[in-house]
């Protein structure tokens, strides 16, 4: 096959390929809180047993979607100002009379999701305060007490896969408020199929000229 026909051939499988292209993969995080939790409980973070339980859980006050885990809520201390001064959160809902300008002192929130999890996969994890995080049921970090902001770097030492999981942050005693983790990363930007769609008819148009100009 001569060099003008390759080319020929070259673009309108390019133009396929990316019309086609199957976007990566986006975690969807699925959050809750709880306000008015009990100081004991909002300063220890309880396990799954303990909210299966149905103990500890306060009164529900928002829910909320998320694609990565980035709070922060040092700038504002309200439960707006901790789900949106990073714009982690979408689609938030507060319930039971409580407002995004309600305090969120002794509170508890809970993520759950699915992702993909490497053994020996090292990430961080910021907090303030009490944490609790489960991987497929098991317990890969628990750090619930009080603490002032701290930054750890742990391994995740669980199975290689895709595995539900849970994460349990707690916030008491004022002051601010910081949960993020690596272990769940922000999900990638992905073209929206009209742009994949018009960049696929341009490299369509090319290939007509391309044709004209070769003489097909």
């Amino acid at each position: 096959m001569n060099t003008k026909i390759r080319v020929l051939w070259a673009l309108p499988c390019m133009a396929a390929f990316l019309v086609m292209a199957t976007p990566a993969h986006a975690v969807s995080i699925s959050g809750t809180a709880f306000c008015n939790v009990s100081t004991t409980v909002a300063g220890n973070s309880p396990t799954l047993a303990t909210l299966a339980a149905g103990e500890a859980t306060g009164t529900e006050c928002a829910t909320f979607s998320a694609s990565g885990i980035n709070f922060s809520g040092d700038a504002h201390y309200t439960l707006n100002g901790f789900l949106t001064d990073n714009g982690s959160a979408s689609g938030i809902t507060f319930l039971n009379s409580f407002t995004g300008a309600s305090s969120p002192d002794n509170s508890l929130w809970v993520f759950t999701g699915t992702a993909s999890f490497t053994n020996g996969q090292s990430f961080n994890v910021t907090h303030d305060d009490g944490t609790n995080m489960y991987v497929n049921g098991v317990l890969v970090l628990g750090d619930p007490g009080p603490t002032a902001p701290v930054v750890s770097t742990f391994t995740y030492t669980g199975a290689t896969g895709t595995f539900p999981f849970e994460f349990i942050y707690t916030e008491c005693c004022g002051g601010s408020m910081d949960y993020a983790t690596t272990l769940v990363p922000p999900s990638p930007a992905v073209p929206e199929p009209g742009s994949l769609a018009l960049l696929g008819t341009g490299l369509l148009g090319l290939y007509g000229i391309a044709r004209r100009r070769i003489g097909f």
